[in-house]
């Protein structure tokens, strides 16, 4: 009996961890999401349009004395269910959200790489 009371406990107590760790400066964050269409959990994934977003110059190298072109590509987010439904990804307007997903570099050693969170 108290095997399974501390058993028991010990769930407790690793969901009430699990618990405050998702609790930070904003509130809870929650990373699972249900699809409205058939309750099942959905994935949040790039649409990978890779729209021009920002572009410029910025310093590198020795003394930072050398200058590298870079353009900023942005791309639209979504919810996939597992059966293939899709909702848009909503900023806090519900506006389709873009979040940045590919760096050009035209002379650094970057050169063209995905910084896509997804």
């Amino acid at each position: 009996m108290r095997e399974v009371l501390f058993k028991k406990s010990r769930a407790f107590v690793a969901m009430l961890l699990a618990a405050v760790l998702c609790i930070g400066a904003n509130g809870i964050k929650v990373h699972a999401y249900t699809c409205s269409k058939c309750w099942s959990i959905m994935a949040e994934v790039c649409v990978k349009n890779k729209e021009k977003y920002e572009e410029g110059y910025h310093s590198y190298g020795f003394l930072f004395t050398k200058k590298c072109y870079l353009t900023a590509r942005v791309s639209y987010g979504t919810f996939l269910c597992q059966k293939g439904h899709m909702e848009p990804w909503l900023d806090s307007d519900g506006n389709p959200a873009k979040h940045l997903c590919f760096e050009e570099h035209s002379a650094c050693s970057k050169g063209q790489y995905d910084v896509c969170p997804f």
